[in-house]
C-alpha cells in the first residue's frame, strides 16, 4: 500500500510549468510541425511515384498500340499483295510479250485470245484491259462457263 505524504511543495496548477521546462503547448506544436513535416514527405513521395508510375505506363501502353498497329497494317499489305501479286506477274508477262512483239497489239483478235488467256490463270481477276497508243481500249471481261446441268426425266 503506498500511502499519500504530504508534499512541502504548493501544488502548481496544470497549466504552470516547471522551471526549465520547455512549455507543453510548444512541445506539441513541434511534434504537430514533425508530423505534418514527414507527412508531407510521404505525399510528396508516394504522389511522384504514381505520376511516375502513370507515366510510364502511358509510354508502355502507346508504345504497344504504335507496334500493334504497325504489325496489322504489315499484314494486310502483305495478304493484299498476296492476292494481287498473280494479277501482276500475268500483266508483266504479258507486257514483255508485247514489247518484244510475240503478240501483235494491232491485231485486236490475236490479243484478245491472250487477254482471255491470261484471264484463266488468274480466277479472282475480273477483267483485263488493253490501253494501246491511240487510247482506244480492248477489255476483255471474264466469261463463266455455262453451266451443265442435265435433267432426269
Amino acid at each position: 500500500m503506498t500511502q499519500d505524504f504530504p508534499s512541502d511543495r504548493p501544488a502548481l496548477p496544470e497549466f504552470a510549468v516547471a522551471p526549465g521546462a520547455a512549455h507543453p503547448r510548444s512541445q506539441i506544436r513541434i511534434i504537430r510541425g514533425f508530423i505534418a513535416g514527414f507527412g508531407e514527405f510521404v505525399l510528396l513521395a508516394v504522389v511522384s511515384v504514381l505520376a511516375l508510375g502513370l507515366w510510364s505506363a502511358w509510354q508502355n501502353t502507346s508504345s504497344l498500340l504504335r507496334d500493334e498497329s504497325e504489325s496489322t497494317i504489315a499484314l494486310v499489305q502483305s495478304r493484299i499483295e498476296r492476292h494481287l501479286q498473280p494479277a501482276e506477274d500475268q500483266l508483266v508477262h504479258l507486257g514483255s510479250r508485247i514489247e518484244r512483239g510475240d503478240i501483235d497489239s494491232a491485231n485486236e483478235a490475236c490479243l484478245g485470245k491472250y487477254l482471255a488467256g491470261a484471264l484463266a490463270g488468274t480466277p479472282r481477276v475480273r477483267s483485263v484491259v488493253f490501253i494501246p497508243a491511240t487510247y482506244q481500249e480492248l477489255r476483255t471481261p471474264w466469261v463463266t462457263a455455262p453451266s451443265c446441268r442435265s435433267t432426269v426425266a
